[in-house]
């Protein structure tokens, strides 16, 4: 048996995702203080902003579309902005500085990754996304890093919980059964399938309950956990297309699912 589909985590993957929201943060951040200066002569410190953001993302998750108009709902009051018009164009000024960064979301892509997918790409293997988020965000940041035309499938854990209707799962959380879902829709048994990604519970583990071949990487610096239940591990995606060859050239699997 040999590989013939190879799927992939995005952040922290392809992606240095931390850089990018951190950049962003500070960004907006930035933009707001100055909109607020310039326009009604008030100062907001940097820490009220930053504070009330990251007391919101806790509440309502990362990706909450409305971070920076609730910010600024919370934060205008205490430094004097009330009219409700003042505080969507200061909220307004940071919101487009998140899409100035979002331009330059490529910049933020690990340095091995566009030569390492073009290179699965020419042996003629089916390359799928499986990330794990809010289905239009994940797919907006491949279209960001200008990756989209180098994936065949995208393929998110929101999309996964509700075509299953499932009401009790997070769609955070990579289930094995998420990964059966994408072997059925992709129609390959899951020893055709390898999974990379950066996660040690979610990519690797998960991937092996269902079966799948699967490679950790580990980045220089980071203490991720590290586990029998990755067959490869490496410090970035370039040793992917050698893993791969490795499997194909012994034909029976080192192990079964659990």
């Amino acid at each position: 048996m040999t590989i013939k589909v190879v799927l992939l985590d995005l952040d922290h993957t392809l992606v240095r995702t931390d850089g990018f929201k951190q950049l962003s943060t500070d960004a907006s951040i930035i933009r707001m203080q100055a909109e607020a200066m310039q326009k009604f002569r008030i100062r907001i410190p940097r820490t009220l902003l930053e504070g009330t953001m990251k007391e919101i993302r806790s509440e309502k998750g990362s990706n909450y579309e409305h971070l920076l108009n609730e910010t600024m709902n919370k934060v205008g009051p205490k430094v004097g902005i009330t009219d409700q018009t003042c505080l969507d164009m200061v909220a307004s000024a940071g919101i487009s500085a998140h899409h100035m960064i979002k331009n330059a979301y490529f910049a933020f892509m690990f340095p091995e990754v566009i030569e390492t997918l073009s290179a699965l790409k020419q042996r003629g293997l089916m390359l799928a996304l499986a990330t794990a988020g809010i289905t239009h965000k994940q797919i907006d940041k491949i279209n960001w890093a200008q990756l989209s035309s180098l994936f065949d499938r995208i393929y998110v854990t929101e999309q996964f919980i509700k075509e299953k209707k499932l009401t009790d799962v997070s769609r955070d959380i990579k289930l094995p059964e998420y990964f059966l879902w994408i072997s059925e829709k992709v129609g390959r048994s899951p020893g055709e399938m390898i999974m990379g990604g950066d996660s040690y519970p979610n990519d690797i583990e998960s991937a092996k309950k269902a079966g799948y071949w699967t490679f950790h990487v580990v980045r220089s610096g980071e203490s991720e956990n590290k586990g029998p239940a990755a067959d490869f591990v490496s410090e970035d995606l370039t040793k992917l297309p050698q893993a791969i060859d490795d499997i194909d050239n012994n034909a029976v699997r080192l192990d079964q699912p659990s």
